[in-house]
């Protein structure tokens, strides 16, 4: 089993995962280097990723990834 980076979509971003999964979308961390490949890699809109989380820390999309970290992407929420 090779290592892997697991990512968790919320707030309707689950349309961007191959099996349509909200949790435990997992992709090799020897394909991405960084959160902007990992948004690429799911073709998930830079501008509908508003809350990046890597291990619970907010991230910008040039931080690096390694295996291990969990990545937790969140949309514009609003409420009212």
């Amino acid at each position: 089993m090779s290592a892997e980076i697991i990512v968790n979509l919320y707030g309707g971003l689950e349309k961007y995962s191959l099996e349509g999964k909200r949790k435990d979308n997992r992709i090799k961390a020897s394909k991405v280097n960084n959160i902007e490949e990992v948004l690429q890699h799911f073709s998930i809109p830079p501008d509908e990723a508003n809350i990046i989380l890597l291990d619970g820390h907010h991230v910008d999309l040039s931080d690096s990834v390694k295996a291990g970290n969990v990545i937790s992407i969140f949309p514009l929420i609003g409420g009212g």
